[in-house]
């Protein structure tokens, strides 16, 4: 897949990332290569709003189990009576199985338990996420 500003103006791409996006001349390049750049440049929030955006919803759903279950060991060590964000990856990991109305609402009230987890992320871990991301991203378009 190749980004294009019009991509990014579907997508109502804030202004900072438009002018990276142009600044580094990323017009016509694939998004790998969007993505590795702005990893390199510290661009993580942008790197994220980005895939995610081009996920579909299931891809999402993935996306958040596999970045929960990266950082849920620093969680646990640092909050190891709390047991809310590893509920959380099982109820995501059981509606991706059976995606039924009653376990959606359980995946869904346990988002921001596994949100949490993910914010406890190390440098390291953020760059497996995000080359997980493109992965996916890949997958939905071979």
């Amino acid at each position: 897949m190749k980004l294009t500003n019009q991509i990014l103006t579907n997508l109502n791409a804030c202004n900072e990332a438009v002018v990276y996006f142009e600044k580094n001349e990323l017009e016509g390049r694939e998004l790998k290569y969007c993505i590795k750049k702005a990893m390199k440049d510290n661009y993580w929030s942008w790197c994220n709003w980005l895939v995610v955006r081009l996920m579909t919803r299931e891809q999402q759903i993935q996306y958040a189990v596999f970045a929960a279950e990266q950082v849920i060991s620093i969680f646990e060590k640092k909050y190891p009576k709390d047991t809310v964000p590893r509920k959380a990856i099982a109820a995501a990991k059981n509606y991706l199985k059976n995606p039924s109305e009653k376990n959606k609402n359980a995946a869904n009230a346990a988002n921001a338990a596994a949100y949490a987890a993910a914010n406890a992320a190390y440098a390291e871990m953020k760059t497996k996420i995000i080359n997980y991301s493109i992965k996916l991203i890949e997958s939905k378009n071979e």
